[in-house]
């Protein structure tokens, strides 16, 4: 038989009624906060849309549209050509930009322009 110091058997018994417990696996938080984020995007790009749909000129509306807008602010634009590109470039310098910040809900500090 063992001998065990009085030190070890009372520290066994309080293991006994120590809780155990099990780390939570579940995703739940990870997937609401993400939904959440999709959400405010989503909001933001519809919004945004509308927003893009009055004040860019005719020839734009066609040849380009909104991609996304990221949490920090860089709004990204997918043009159908690097003309269209140049041309929405030249449209946002001559105050689209200032525009676009002015009547969008979501705060916009710059765009990228894709082909």
């Amino acid at each position: 038989m063992i001998r065990r110091s009085p030190v070890t058997m009372e520290l066994e018994k309080l293991r006994r009624f120590r809780a155990q417990v099990s780390p939570d696996l579940t995703m739940k938080e990870d997937v609401t906060r993400l939904f959440k984020d999709f959400s405010r995007q989503q909001k933001a790009a519809n919004s945004l849309d509308d927003v893009w749909r009055e004040i860019a000129p005719a020839a734009f509306v066609d040849r380009a549209s909104i991609k996304k807008i990221s949490n920090s602010g860089v709004l990204t634009i997918r043009t159908s050509d690097a003309a269209a590109a140049w041309e929405f470039d030249q449209w946002l310098r001559g105050g689209g930009m200032a525009e676009l910040k002015k009547r969008c809900k979501t705060q916009i500090k710059s765009v990228r322009i894709e082909q």
